[in-house]
């Protein structure tokens, strides 16, 4: 088995916490968890040698399918805490810069993570709609025994209806694609 550090790139609502907990944890990895944060923050974390010596991977998803995940986990934040909701409607209809869960992080675009000092930094791409295959790709790299027999557990699984209905009879699609334009282009996601 490789034996070289694995550093991920979490964006919010990502899959982050499947990937983390679920996978790189069992294989022994997982030793730092950046918790959403930017590479420039992992590098004050980890220190630049450490950074630039790790295998960087990063799970995109499609900006529609993500604000809604969101969206929906806000919620559900925000109700528990005895917070008020707004409607997915409101929600995206409100200024981009109140895109906020209830502890405040804001939803950014995923293009966000993908550089440092203006340089490409991601050596593994994988796809949350793609989840399982592209984490054992990564386990087939890293050469895991049993690497596709694994069980990945979808972890902190959000129970709404599917994105598409969100989206229905009115045009957010088309706020969310505004918002969302480099990450759309660069993933090769539909508009």
């Amino acid at each position: 088995m490789r034996t070289q550090e694995i550093i991920p790139l979490y964006p919010m609502k990502t899959a982050s916490f499947t990937i983390q907990k679920g996978v790189l944890e069992k294989i022994g990895q997982g030793k730092y968890n950046p918790n959403h944060r930017f590479p420039e923050d992992i590098v004050k974390d980890v220190g630049l040698l450490r950074f630039q010596q790790a295998y960087k991977i990063f799970f995109s998803r499609n900006p529609y399918n993500r604000i809604v995940g969101f969206y929906e986990f806000s919620k559900r934040m925000k109700k528990s805490r005895g917070q008020p909701t707004r409607t997915f409607e409101e929600f995206v209809n409100s200024p981009y810069d109140t895109w906020k869960d209830a502890n405040g992080s804001h939803v950014r675009r995923q293009c966000d993570y993908l550089y440092l000092d203006g340089k490409m930094i991601v050596d593994y791409f994988g796809r949350f709609e793609f989840l399982i295959a592209d984490i054992r790709k990564l386990l087939l790299i890293f050469e895991v025994p049993n690497s596709q027999t694994i069980e990945v557990p979808h972890l902190l699984l959000n129970k709404h209806p599917h994105y598409l209905e969100y989206y229905k009879n009115n045009n957010f699609k088309e706020k969310i694609y505004e918002v969302f334009k480099e990450d759309f282009k660069f993933f090769g996601y539909s508009k």
